[in-house]
């Protein structure tokens, strides 16, 4: 027999909440380094530009 009980959903919630939490931050940290690989892009090609200069 299955029981559900008030402490169990609300561990689901806690539980919910938290992954909520974490792929907020990894969404964030994604944000960040899509930012760094471009500056790092922007960076080489303009390296490229100054030796063939």
């Amino acid at each position: 027999m299955i029981r559900v009980t008030t402490a169990s959903a609300q561990e689901i919630a806690s539980i919910e909440e938290e992954q909520s939490t974490s792929s907020n931050e990894l969404t964030r940290h994604t944000d960040h380094l899509s930012k760094v690989i471009i500056e790092l892009d922007n960076a080489v090609e303009s390296f490229q530009v100054e030796i063939n200069s």
